[in-house]
């Protein structure tokens, strides 16, 4: 799970329609409800396929993409808590060739076209071992690339 393709993210590899859950209370900043990557084109804007992000009460952004669907009423503005689910692991964009996994990813809020922005600028990856480990823990603090 540590690294991703040299920028901060982790890919969570689980079976097809798992639930891919909230880690922290906030609300929704994006979805995209369907799978709009083209290979031919391989848009950056469109690689994450079926995704979604909050923005969490800690003020950071969380997404997850790749997946197979969103949950039933997952939609910009909705308020969402922790544990609630967002959406089912898949393969959507350019995983499509790629066993089923969520590229999870940690950000600051930006614009909807920065792209390089939230595809992560936070390594997810102590975060989501202490969580495994049932630690509360703020990826607040964790150090952003240069």
């Amino acid at each position: 799970m540590d690294g991703h393709s040299g920028y901060p993210a982790t890919d969570i590899f689980a079976p097809a329609g798992y639930e891919f859950l909230a880690v922290i209370s906030g609300r929704v900043d994006f979805t995209c409800p369907e799978d709009l990557w083209l290979p031919e084109v391989d848009d950056p804007n469109t690689r994450g396929g079926i995704s979604v992000a909050i923005i969490g009460d800690d003020g950071l952004r969380y997404y997850g993409a790749h997946l197979t669907a969103l949950a039933e009423g997952i939609e910009p503005g909705v308020r969402v808590i922790v544990g609630q689910v967002l959406g089912y692991v898949g393969h959507t964009g350019n995983a499509r060739e790629t066993p089923t996994h969520v590229h999870f990813a940690i950000s600051f809020p930006t614009y909807p076209e920065d792209w390089k922005i939230r595809r992560g600028q936070i390594n997810p990856y102590p975060a989501l071992v202490a969580w495994q480990r049932g630690e509360n823990f703020s990826p607040v603090r964790l150090p952003v690339p240069p």
